[in-house]
C-alpha cells in the first residue's frame, strides 16, 4: 500500500518527502477521501498514481547514501551497504518501495 508506506517514511523521515521543483516547499500528499496523489500548490493539484510513484522511487532512490545499493535478486529486493549485494537478503520484498521504505524504516532489508 504506497500511500500507507510513504506516510510512514515521511512521518520518520520529513526529508524524503516529494517536493515540487516548480514551487518551492510544496510537497505531494495522498488525500485518502478522494483516493488520489495531489500538489497542494495552493489548491489542489491531481497527479496520477504512476506519476506518483515514480516520484516517490527517484526521491528515496537519490537519498540512499554513499555505499548503499538497491538491489534486485531472483527472489525480491532489497537495499544494502554494496559491501554486502551480493549476499542473499534476509527479507525479500516484492517491489523497489517496499525495500527502500523498510530501509528507511529501520526495517530488516
Amino acid at each position: 500500500d504506497l500511500p500507507a508506506l510513504y506516510a510512514a517514511v515521511c512521518a520518520k523521515r520529513p526529508d524524503l518527502a516529494v517536493m515540487s521543483i516548480g514551487a518551492p516547499g510544496v510537497r505531494m500528499y495522498y488525500d485518502a477521501e478522494s483516493s488520489g496523489w495531489y500538489w497542494d500548490d495552493p489548491a489542489p493539484k491531481h497527479i496520477g498514481d504512476r506519476f506518483a510513484a515514480a516520484l516517490i522511487l527517484a526521491r528515496w532512490v537519490e537519498a540512499l547514501p554513499s555505499c548503499v545499493c538497491l538491489q534486485r535478486s531472483l527472489d525480491g529486493w532489497r537495499c544494502s551497504s554494496i559491501a554486502s549485494c551480493g549476499m542473499m537478503p534476509s527479507v525479500r520484498h516484492s517491489t523497489p518501495l517496499e525495500a527502500l521504505a523498510a530501509y528507511y524504516l529501520g526495517e530488516a532489508t
